[in-house]
Formats: C-alpha cells, structure tokens, sequence
C-alpha cells in the first residue's frame, strides 16, 4: 500500500482518512476481540469449564441492601420517634428533624 504525502493533502482529504484510519481499527478491534474470545473458549473448553467460568460474566455484583441501610447502603443511625420514616446516617447536613436538639444521642438507633 503506498502512503499519500500527507503534507500536499486538504484538511478535508485529511480529514477523510483520519475517519477511514478510526473505522479500521474499530473493526480491526472487534475482530482481534472475536478471534481471541474463540480461542479463550476453546481453551476452556478444553478443561471442562465455560468462558464464563473463567472470566466471569462480566457484571459486577454489588453488596446486598439490607436493612437499616440508607440508599446508599450508608447504616442509619438516628431515626425520628415521631415519624419513623425520618432518619439519618450522621453524615452530611443535620436533618431539620434535628435541629434544635442538644442531645441527638436520644435518636440513636
């Protein structure tokens, strides 16, 4: 393949190519991930496991939502009496429940 003398081409000739060259390698990319999938499977395979044996599946599992947990999976630590849907973890901006009071140590879960 001869190379073009890239100092006597346009910016959009530039341009052109500079999209031709992405393209290449994107499915150059796909392609080399195809063929090595295959033969990371084969060699699996081999010994009696599944790809997904040896690399896993690919999502990450996260930590279980238990209870006494915030929605950040942040413990609760304080919780209103009045209304128990009030509570907060102890971290950031004291809740408006809160205010006022001099001993929070009351609210404690």
């Amino acid at each position: 393949m001869r190379t073009p003398a890239l100092e006597k081409m346009t910016i959009k000739q530039l341009r052109e190519l500079s999209d031709k060259i992405g393209s290449a390698i994107v499915a150059r990319e796909a392609r080399d991930r195809a063929e090595l999938r295959q033969k990371m499977a084969a060699l699996a395979k081999e010994r009696g496991l599944s790809l997904s044996d040896v690399i896993g599946s690919g999502r990450k599992v996260g930590r279980p939502k238990g209870r006494g947990k915030s929605k950040k999976g942040i413990s609760v630590k304080y919780r209103d009496p009045s209304n128990p849907a009030n509570t907060w973890t102890g971290r950031g901006r004291r809740p408006k429940w809160l205010n006022g009071v001099s001993n929070i140590e009351k609210f404690r879960i």
